[in-house]
């Protein structure tokens, strides 16, 4: 899913530990739709069929993912997301606690099914 692949590969730039601090936590805002987050991203161009894509995955996962990266934003902490395949949606999110050596960090794994069309 290339559009899935291009959305990680800007928010790892836009959440990375070098501009996490540039990222306004009012991009991923309560009550904001994950699709509505995503296109906030910068650097993502998002087309009808990737919005469509965002908005079916369910209400909950997308709630966790803008609620993770809210957290992470507001703690300054590097966020780094990946993509798979899957049957399922699901979601996957660590974190790892920071220490006088790394600042530490949160990854979040989606897992979605190739879409219909």
């Amino acid at each position: 899913m290339p559009y899935m692949q291009a959305m990680v590969d800007s928010a790892n730039t836009a959440l990375n530990r070098d501009n996490i601090g540039s990222f306004s936590a009012t991009q991923v805002a309560p009550g904001l739709t994950l699709s509505d987050a995503v296109a906030s991203i910068p650097g993502v161009v998002m087309g009808v069929k990737a919005r469509a894509y965002l908005d079916s995955w369910p209400l909950g996962l997308q709630e966790v993912v803008r609620g993770a990266v809210h957290s992470a934003v507001t703690r300054k902490l590097p966020v780094t997301f990946a993509w798979m395949p899957g049957y399922d949606f699901k979601v996957t999110v660590t974190e790892a606690p920071g220490n006088p050596d790394s600042i530490g960090g949160m990854t979040i794994l989606l897992e979605s099914r190739y879409p219909a069309s």
